[in-house]
């Protein structure tokens, strides 16, 4: 049962101008603002693969979520109840707030890690408002208050994204996917090392067996790729604290190229004619972005041990999601590089929640700590760090 507090239902009455207080009167922000995150669960994401129609600039317009980016304004959105993603929910939840009479701050950062400084194209939203002498700062797209004391001159938003912008709504110039894609562009030029090196891991090239020449001497993609990779560390004025080794493996197909990373290694593997690519890495090395952060919080962390539900076994023994045996190992690992294993542990059970890609954690009273996942949920190191932000640690 969702239980809705006073302030929640004082914030209600507010935005929609039930309620009527004087002219001296103070607002409740902490109140207005809860009420505004819970308008966030009334918004749905738009699925991939779908067409929809809605309103953006006044016109009727069709086309998958992707070519809505950034487009409408919050009470397009508000009308709509439909979100492209997080720009959508901040526009929407910026609107709410001077609805209520305050000043929002709508904010964007970039995410600091390889995937931003190679393709330019990872970012998040927030807004933040006025409480008194400080500052309220939110992820309308999670609908959640992420700082009720922040500081207004920080660089960094949930120490992940470097702040690009950070003002009114309305004077942000970047508008629909191509803008937000310049937006990154820019904010990835400005991101400081001395920040990047704390969140941006070194990679230790080495190859395996399946890399070598065959007379020996050092393979020709693997010399490129190592070159690539310290060219892009020189060109960023990095030196990162954190190392952790890439073992490069041999690709059955010419062309082919694939990437993961756990949390003592990465290993990625080339096709013969793949020569220096840093691309194929971006995604997989946001896993060791997660792992710099796990460390640097190091001293909040809880020790997690995984039981394996019976949905999630096959007949054979096997795990439904195939990701899982990797998901477990990297668990056990993680607990010794982060000092952990000497915790008492806190249980979760890993059940099925069908065919599909997607994970969620739950409490239940009889059966404790649950991590659902789909048979074709990635399941990587990632997922850990959001397990340590989403266990409060006060129901432990």
């Amino acid at each position: 049962m969702k239980i809705t507090t006073p302030c929640v239902i004082l914030g209600l009455l507010l935005l929609s101008g039930a309620y009527c207080h004087g002219a001296d009167k103070p607002k409740d922000v902490p109140g207005i603002v809860a009420a505004g995150l819970a308008r966030m669960n009334e918004i749905k994401l738009m699925a991939p693969d779908t067409l929809y129609t809605v309103t953006v600039a006044g016109a009727k317009e069709t086309g998958p979520k992707e070519f809505f980016i950034g487009l409408r304004t919050g009470a397009e959105v508000l009308e709509s109840r439909y979100s492209s993603g997080c720009s959508d929910y901040a526009a929407a939840f910026y609107k709410l707030m001077q609805d209520a009479g305050l000043k929002p701050v709508f904010i964007i950062g970039t995410t600091m890690s390889y995937g931003s400084l190679l393709e330019n194209f990872n970012d998040h939203t927030g807004v933040a408002v006025r409480n008194g002498k400080g500052w309220i700062l939110t992820d309308p797209t999670q609908g959640i208050v992420v700082s009720k004391d922040w500081d207004y001159k920080s660089e960094v938003y949930e120490d992940e994204y470097y702040i690009g912008y950070k003002g009114p709504l309305e004077a942000y110039k970047y508008k629909g996917p191509i803008g937000c894609k310049e937006q990154n562009r820019l904010t990835a030029l400005k991101m400081p090392p001395r920040l990047l090196n704390e969140r941006i891991p070194y990679l230790d090239v080495y190859a395996d067996d399946t890399m070598k020449n065959p007379g020996g001497g050092e393979n020709l993609q693997v010399r490129l790729f190592r070159e690539t990779l310290e060219s892009f560390y020189a060109s960023h004025g990095l030196s990162p604290s954190l190392k952790v080794k890439l073992k490069l493996v041999r690709d059955p197909g010419e062309f082919g190229s694939s990437a993961r990373c756990y949390v003592k290694e990465c290993v990625m593997s080339l096709g013969a004619e793949i020569t220096g690519e840093l691309g194929t890495l971006s995604w997989a090395v946001e896993d060791l972005a997660v792992l710099a952060e796990l460390r640097r919080n190091k001293a909040g962390l809880t020790r997690f041990d995984y039981a394996v539900d019976a949905s999630m076994t096959n007949p054979d023994g096997t795990y439904a999601n195939p990701n899982l045996s990797v998901f477990l190992k990297d668990a056990a690992d993680l607990n010794d590089a982060l000092g952990l294993s000497g915790q008492q542990p806190v249980r979760i059970t890993v059940i099925n929640a069908g065919d599909n890609a997607e994970s969620d954690f739950s409490f239940d009273p009889a059966r404790g700590w649950l991590l659902s996942a789909g048979t074709r949920s990635a399941m990587s190191l990632s997922l850990h760090g959001y397990l340590q932000d989403a266990c409060p640690k006060d129901k432990l």
